[in-house]
């Protein structure tokens, strides 16, 4: 009996490390599917971050060639500070270059709001003009945060025409 009993137990203490061992497989596997879930949901996010970037991107060039007279007051480096949303936006009565403003303010505001931070802060964006031939070049950039340490951006350029003069 006491070569049966041998036999018994090195079979069970086979079992026990063959059970092990497949834990230590399956735990490899579900580590590996979790980090791929984990890459999925970030490419999916930073698509996300794409689609929005570009979609504010259209509403700007839109915007800035709905109010052709005031394409030059979507340059952000011609405000002291930030552009300003206009009080008379709700009370009428604004010009072309005030609209702009409000519109301007009011994109860059989106901006922070549905993109990312950077490290360095929150998103933003920047809208330069280049007049000439009675037609303006906008070129508006949108830099937000991927990953914690990137910088993503997009780009997007608008021609405006000037009005015509009526006669």
């Amino acid at each position: 009996m006491s070569t049966r009993s041998s036999a018994l137990s090195g079979a069970r203490g086979g079992t026990l490390i063959e059970v092990l061992l497949a834990l230590v497989v399956l735990a490899v596997g579900v580590t590996a599917a979790t980090q791929l879930l984990v890459e999925a949901f970030a490419a999916d996010s930073r698509t996300l971050q794409r689609e929005r970037a570009g979609m504010l991107l259209s509403d700007l060039s839109e915007g800035a060639q709905a109010i052709p007279a005031a394409a030059a007051a979507y340059d952000t480096g011609t405000y002291a500070g930030a552009p300003q949303s206009q009080p008379c936006v709700n009370q009428g009565g604004c010009t072309a270059a005030q609209l702009a403003e409000h519109q301007l303010a009011s994109w860059l505001q989106h901006a922070a709001g549905e993109l990312a931070g950077t490290r360095d802060g929150p998103a933003g964006g920047s809208v330069s003009s280049v007049a000439g031939d009675g037609i303006h070049s906008l070129r508006a950039r949108l830099q937000w945060g991927d990953r914690g340490d990137l910088t993503v951006g997009a780009d997007a350029i608008a021609i405006v025409a000037d009005p015509i003069p009526e006669s």
